[in-house]
């Protein structure tokens, strides 16, 4: 019967040191007997009862340096397991830095490309309307509304898309804090609150009830209405959209956000996850081409992954799973 007291350490200590010992007794009686056997003078059982004394000395001696010698093997079998696994641990942690490292470096890119070009065409604008309005040929007042829509929206646009690399930029440095999160709910607000804001359009949501996740309850959220504005912007154009958030079935593990829109190219479907992309087909659509980026750097802080499915005009599905605990 095992003492559950006994922790499993010393357990295994009780069990070596028994087995030293066991081995330093039986060594010590087949020393006995190879010395009876190869030197014939005396009987196996007189060098147990009455050994001679340097024969004694000489035998613990010997036992002593050979068992030394097995322990120092062992220890260095021990020590080089420890140094392989430790290696291990090290080189998976390299490769995760360096994956991290690549995708960092990826995501400046994109914002030098952003700086570059996507707030280049704003700042041009509102460059352009105040040129217009200190030109003295100008007549300012039959186009000053004009001029204030111009810099107004442009300025707007520019707003967003600083609002967006700063949520981009500081996902990577948010404290993560992993919770129970029914993921149903969370889609059924956002659902009422895209009906609330354009009640002239007809969508019908199919949202599986009881989908239960563990993550961070605000990015999960984020994630969620990235994807759900997704769905809800690119159906725009069907008399009746069809939006579906549920478990994928036969894999319960992956959520999958639905819809009959416009579609992708699938040949595409990797680029649609990079910062500031926009694909020709959908640069007609609002939007800084930030949404997928996000969910992509959350899914990745939640050690899960993503991918999109997709034909033209034959709708989209995003698919997402949620890795390991923190």
């Amino acid at each position: 019967m095992v003492d559950p007291s006994i922790s499993p350490v010393r357990r295994l200590r009780k069990q070596l040191l028994l087995m030293a010992l066991l081995t330093f007794v039986g060594y010590y009686f087949a020393d006995a007997a190879m010395d009876s056997l190869i030197f014939g003078e005396e009987t196996f059982l007189d060098q147990l009862v009455t050994p001679n004394t340097h024969e004694v000395a000489i035998r613990l001696l010997h036992l002593f340096f050979q068992s030394l010698i097995v322990w120092i093997a062992w220890r260095l079998f021990v020590e080089g397991q420890k140094l392989e696994v430790s290696l291990d641990k090290s080189n998976q942690y390299l490769e995760q830095a360096n994956a991290e490292l690549i995708a960092s470096n990826q995501r400046l890119k994109s914002f030098n490309y952003s700086l570059s070009h996507d707030l280049q065409s704003p700042l041009t604008v509102i460059l352009t309307a105040s040129q217009m309005m200190e030109d003295k040929d100008f007549d300012l007042a039959a186009n000053l509304e004009l001029v204030h829509t111009a810099i107004r929206d442009s300025s707007q646009q520019m707003q967003g898309l600083v609002d967006s690399m700063l949520l981009l930029a500081g996902l990577g440095i948010r404290e993560i804090q992993i919770k129970q999160i029914d993921l149903s709910a969370q889609a059924n607000g956002i659902a009422a609150s895209l009906a609330r804001k354009d009640t002239g359009r007809i969508v019908n949501w199919q949202i599986d009830d009881r989908i239960m996740v563990e993550g961070d309850t605000q990015l999960i959220a984020i994630l969620l209405e990235n994807l759900m504005n997704n769905a809800y912007k690119f159906t725009a154009q069907r008399d009746l959209a069809v939006i579906s958030v549920r478990r994928r079935d036969g894999s319960p593990e992956i959520i999958e956000v639905r819809d009959n829109g416009i579609g992708f190219d699938p040949l595409l479907a990797c680029e649609i996850f990079m910062p500031f992309s926009r694909l020709q087909a959908h640069s007609e659509f609002p939007g800084h081409g930030i949404g997928l980026a996000t969910v992509q750097s959350i899914v990745e802080l939640h050690h899960g992954r993503v991918w999109a499915e997709s034909e033209s005009d034959q709708g989209s599905c995003f698919c997402f799973t949620l890795g390991a605990q923190f």
